[in-house]
């Protein structure tokens, strides 16, 4: 089912693109997207898919404080089942191409807090950074893709051979722009 929301998605992006607008100071993005989550090694949990929302809130045309919540569920060994929510809190800088291309390069750098439940309860924090791409299909609506990286130096696992943990997050998803 996921590929076909996927298809979906991009089919919708490639036949809804119309020239583009930028956003200003004050501008609000709200956006839904799938996430795909790669757990780290020492959890014992396999990938899994999701969903989340975001809400970003413009500073500056290029510069936005953004806000994120995702849901993932896996199985650990023995069938319990395990429920991560990261949540990012980031400041994201948006490089707008040049011309009439539609497409953003994303570049974020903030903080994550992980809750974990289920067959594991405990939360965590630490360094999340984020490289994406957002393609304008005009003033209003964009396809974006994200890559985060979630940097988290005293997991809720610690041990003497577990120091770190760090979870690798893909989002794919739909974004809208309000204007002021």
């Amino acid at each position: 089912m996921t590929i076909r929301v996927t298809r979906f998605v991009v089919g919708a992006a490639l036949t809804l693109a119309v020239p583009g607008a930028a956003q200003r100071a004050g501008s609000i993005e709200a956006g839904a997207f799938a996430r795909y989550t790669r757990f780290d090694n020492s959890l014992g949990v396999g990938s899994a898919i999701g969903g989340g929302g975001r809400l970003a809130v413009f500073l500056q045309p290029d510069l936005a404080l953004e806000v994120d919540l995702a849901r993932t569920s896996s199985d650990r060994p023995g069938g319990a089942a395990l429920t991560h929510s990261p949540l990012h809190a980031r400041l994201t800088y948006v490089y707008q191409t040049s011309g009439s291309a539609r497409a953003d390069v994303l570049v974020g750098l903030g903080l994550v807090r992980n809750k974990y439940s289920g067959a594991y309860t405990a939360t965590d924090h630490g360094l999340a950074v984020l490289l994406g791409l957002r393609y304008r299909w005009n003033g209003r609506f964009g396809l974006r893709l994200d890559a985060n990286e979630d940097f988290v130096t005293s997991p809720a696992n610690e041990t003497p051979q577990v120091t770190y943990n760090s979870n690798f997050g893909l989002h794919v998803g739909l974004s809208v722009l309000l204007k002021p």
